[in-house]
């Protein structure tokens, strides 16, 4: 795996309007084409730490992309390296037309049309959607939507995918494509779920957070096959685990 740094976060700190700290002090790094995942409780600070990895959201503290200190001067590039596909579609899926939904972002990169064409093409493509094109979205079922959103964040051929529960709601043929997809990609990939099951399939690495901190960041089979350390944090075991006795250091068995 290549080591050079994607993501460096350091004493990331966020506090919401209303007095709400989401972000108290998150320190983390994340190797280049390494898939981990974010894991937590609802409010646990899990979205709002994912906004600002492309700028979304901006706090407290150093976030870095590639080097990158996000800044203004800075904010353009990091976000045509950082790809963000959020929980629902609707939020990203706005323009009359699939085709001008995924095209939308390497247009405003300035792109030729040629190049755009092919982008879309290639985008769509790889989320098996092709002959879409001309579809309005919100005629599709939330499963083709998910897709569409994700072929969106990859038209601008981002190095790093940020993914904000992208299984839920979808049914089980719609969930295993989407993991065998993002196996698939030789990208930094960094998910925030419930689903569990998807990080021992897809993550090695896993952080958990819980009240805006990270009480955890280490191998997703150890940590997943904690019981104590999960029901502390307010998880459950997950279901391919439920009724094992293993314990962590034990858990290679599982493999």
């Amino acid at each position: 795996m290549d080591n050079t740094r994607a993501i460096d976060v350091a004493e990331l700190r966020y506090t919401y309007p209303d007095g709400k700290e989401a972000l108290a002090g998150v320190t983390f790094t994340v190797r280049a084409k390494e898939k981990i995942a974010i894991i937590g409780p609802n409010g646990a600070g899990k979205s709002t730490l994912l906004a600002h990895l492309n700028g979304v959201k901006s706090g407290q503290g150093s976030v870095k992309i590639a080097g990158l200190k996000m800044n203004k001067h800075n904010l353009r590039e990091i976000r045509r390296r950082v790809g963000i596909v959020f929980q629902d579609p609707d939020d990203q899926l706005f323009c009359p037309t699939v085709f001008d939904d995924v095209a939308f972002g390497p247009l405003n990169l300035g792109l030729p049309a040629e190049t755009v064409r092919s982008r879309v093409d290639h985008a769509l493509a790889q989320v098996g959607m092709c002959g879409y094109e001309q579809r309005a979205a919100y005629h599709l079922s939330f499963g083709e939507k998910k897709s569409i959103s994700i072929a969106t964040v990859l038209s601008m051929e981002p190095d790093i995918l940020v993914l904000d529960e992208p299984t839920s709601e979808l049914d089980p043929r719609g969930r295993r494509s989407l993991i065998d997809l993002l196996r698939g990609f030789d990208k930094t990939i960094v998910i925030a779920t419930h689903d569990l099951d998807l990080v021992l399939d897809l993550c090695s690495r896993c952080l958990i957070m819980n009240e805006g901190t990270i009480v955890y960041d280490g191998a997703s089979r150890d940590a997943l096959s904690d019981a104590e350390l999960l029901r502390s944090n307010g998880l459950e075991l997950p279901l391919c685990l439920q009724g094992d006795t293993n314990t962590p250091d034990q858990s290679s068995a599982l493999s």
